[in-house]
């Protein structure tokens, strides 16, 4: 019965972590979009963009939008409706999200966020607690 009673106090606290997790980045990105203060260049990889299209538009469109806006693709994330590029030197990210936001087939478009940026430079692995939890009463 006590080892029973373990795993569930493991198993428990592993998904309160990731659910901390999971908050604390929601939280982050969530300021960075209501923040006043404008994104810098440091925040995001320079010349990256992650694109997703609205439901109905298809491969053929978004090839046709790829050359509008003389974008390379550099992975396609199917299973949640997401593009990563690349985009042309001679234009700005800023610039070319203000121009992208206005196409009706885009969902949403955003820089590619640094992570360790967003989370003020406090490594991932620095925010969870060791793994496993130490157990009371629990012998080394």
């Amino acid at each position: 019965m006590k080892n029973w009673m373990n795993c569930r106090v493991i198993v428990f606290s592993n998904y309160l972590a990731t659910v901390y997790v999971l908050l604390l980045i929601h939280l982050c990105h969530a300021s960075l979009l209501f923040s006043q203060s404008p994104i810098t260049e440091n925040q995001y990889v320079k010349n990256e963009l992650l694109i997703s299209f609205k439901k109905g538009i298809s491969k053929e469109q978004i090839t046709i939008f790829e050359n509008v806006y003389q974008l390379k693709r550099l992975k396609e994330f199917k299973h949640i409706n997401i593009y990563h590029y690349q985009i042309n030197k001679s234009t700005t990210v800023p610039e070319l999200i203000k121009e992208i936001k206005k196409n009706t087939w885009v969902r949403f478009v955003e820089p590619n966020y640094r992570v360790m940026d967003i989370l003020d430079g406090v490594p991932l692995l620095m925010i969870t607690p060791p793994y496993p939890p130490k157990i009371s009463g629990e012998s080394n």
